[in-house]
């Protein structure tokens, strides 16, 4: 499904499906939750990472798209 939408340019709708799988692997307890200063530390430091990759994708992904015809 989140393939389908991906393809027929309706990202938008990908959203709710990916908070499901999120939620679903937290629940499940297959990503653990950190409980030291130190694995906080480092679990704020990925997803602050993670967040910047993901923001110069979009602004690359946004610029290009601003230059085709």
């Amino acid at each position: 499904m989140i393939l389908l939408a991906w393809r027929a340019r309706m990202r938008i709708s990908v959203l709710p499906a990916l908070a499901c799988i999120v939620h679903g692997v937290l629940a499940a307890g297959l990503v653990p939750i950190p409980h030291s200063l130190v694995a906080w530390g480092s679990t704020v430091i990925a997803l602050g990472f993670a967040l910047l990759f993901a923001s110069l994708a979009t602004s690359y992904g946004l610029a290009r798209h601003s230059r085709a015809p």
